[in-house]
Formats: structure tokens, C-alpha cells, sequence
């Protein structure tokens, strides 16, 4: 029985309010696995509560104020999946419109973009329209490699073949990216093809619908780990590379954490 159950996540520098550093950004996963439990048991109310801890641990006098601030939350009936505490502030997050409007172009012509799950739904779209606006030279990185002419999965190597005849140069690696190892190989392999890499779009991604209930540490490690692992692993190579662009793409199930995707919504979180 789940009627009337509360649970609270609590995270220490998961989110940013202000201007602060998000120190402990892995503890932002929580935000979107709350949400999804909130949709998978209609009794349950989830809750992740983040918090701004002392800068020393053994600050018991920084901690009181923090403490009483989790209290009094745990005690409240308040609905809302994600709340923040700074200072005496209660804050919680919240959506709204903004228009974008079209400024000047990061990319380069002929700059060089290595873009993760490259051959997938969303890396080719990408693909697609630096090929046509920039002429880009592309590095694409999968953990499958696409097929040579004859063998199977034709559409992926009709898709490369494309980006070629919109005048791009394309290099299609395999690489898993949340494994170190693989991705600093095949960023050594770009660099020796293209020289210097321009700009990253980490595209990868995994997507298991099951339930709670049905999920297994395995499935939800294949499903956190291109979102999670891979940004992690992207920034420890490429912090000192001198990148023009960064882009990392999220998906609306963080907030709208629809039912079966509790590992997606926080992978994505």
C-alpha cells in the first residue's frame, strides 16, 4: 500500500538557483527519478529537496539551520518535485516561454564536429544541417560502426552517403562514450583525419521503458550511463581543447518524466 507514502531525495549542490556552481551536478538526476515515481505511484508523493552545504563538513553550526529546513519540509504537505534551499529561501522550479531570436553563428565553414550517436535520429538531423550550412567535416561516433556497401542496415550507410553529397566530409568512428578509453582513441583518430576539433554535439543516447518495479540495475546502467558517464567523460578529454562549441541535448521526459522512464528522466535530468 502506497497511500499517502512521502519521500524526500535530498541532494547537496545539485542544482543552481543563482550564479553558484553546481558542485554535486551528479545528485541532479534525482530531480527527474522523483518526478517519474510521483506518475508511477499515484499514492506516493516524491520530493528532491537540494540543499547548499557548509563548505566544511565539520560544520555543525552551518548544518543546524540546513537540518531544520529538512524538517520542516518532510513535515509540510507541499507537492512540488523539486525544491531548493538557500539560505532562508525556499525555492522551486518552475517553466516558462522564452523566444529565442537568431543571432550570429558559432560555426565555422568547414569547421570539424564530432557528434555522439551520430548515426542515430537526432545526431543525423544534426549531421544534416551543418553538412548543408557549413560544409562541415563530421566525426561521427557510435558504439555500432555503420556498414560498408552490401551489408546490412543499408539506410545508415544511404544516410553517410548523404551528408558526402551535401558536401561534407564525413569519419564515422565506433566508440562507446561513456568508456574513456574507446572515446580518446577515437578522438586521437579524428585528429589525425581532420586536425583540430571545432565543436561537440553529444547526441547519445539510450531509451528502456519499463517500470519501476521491473527495472534491473543492469538496464537502468545502459540507460544513465551515454547522459551521465558520457558528459563526464567528454569534459575530462576535451576541458583544455579549446572548443568552440559544447552542446549537449537533454529531453523534455527530465520534466515531463513519462511513465516507464524513471532511468531516462534522471539520465537526462
Amino acid at each position: 500500500d502506497v497511500t499517502n507514502v512521502r519521500i524526500a531525495m535530498v541532494s547537496g549542490n545539485a542544482q543552481r538557483v543563482a550564479d553558484e556552481p553546481a558542485e554535486g551536478f551528479a545528485g541532479a538526476t534525482l530531480a527527474g527519478a522523483c518526478r517519474t515515481v510521483s506518475k508511477e505511484f499515484s499514492g506516493m508523493v516524491c520530493r528532491n529537496v537540494d540543499i547548499a552545504l557548509p563548505e566544511e563538513e565539520t560544520d555543525a553550526h552551518g548544518l543546524a539551520p540546513v537540518a531544520r529546513q529538512l524538517i520542516d519540509e518532510l513535515a509540510s504537505d507541499a507537492g512540488e518535485s523539486l525544491v531548493a534551499y538557500r539560505g532562508p529561501a525556499r525555492w522551486v522550479q518552475t517553466t516558462e516561454p522564452i523566444r529565442i531570436e537568431k543571432g550570429e553563428s558559432r560555426l565555422r565553414d568547414l569547421g570539424v564536429y564530432l557528434i555522439t550517436g551520430g548515426l542515430g535520429g537526432v545526431g543525423m538531423v544534426v549531421a544534416r544541417r551543418l553538412a548543408r550550412e557549413v560544409k562541415a567535416r563530421l566525426v561521427l561516433v557510435g558504439r555500432t560502426p555503420v556498414p560498408m556497401p552490401g551489408e546490412t542496415v543499408p539506410q545508415k550507410f544511404r544516410a553517410v552517403e548523404e551528408l558526402r553529397e551535401l558536401g561534407a566530409e564525413v569519419l564515422v568512428l565506433r566508440a562507446n562514450v561513456a568508456d574513456e578509453g574507446e572515446m580518446s582513441a577515437a578522438l586521437e583518430t579524428a585528429r589525425e583525419h581532420f586536425g583540430a576539433i571545432h565543436g561537440i554535439i553529444h547526441a547519445a543516447g539510450v531509451l528502456d521503458d519499463g517500470l519501476i518495479q521491473m527495472k534491473t540495475p543492469e538496464s537502468a546502467r545502459r540507460v544513465l550511463e551515454p547522459k551521465v558517464q558520457g558528459t563526464l567523460v567528454l569534459d575530462r578529454l576535451l576541458r583544455e581543447a579549446g572548443l568552440e562549441v559544447f552542446v549537449l541535448f537533454s529531453s523534455i521526459s527530465a520534466i515531463s518524466a513519462p511513465v516507464g522512464q524513471m532511468d531516462y528522466a534522471a539520465a537526462n535530468s
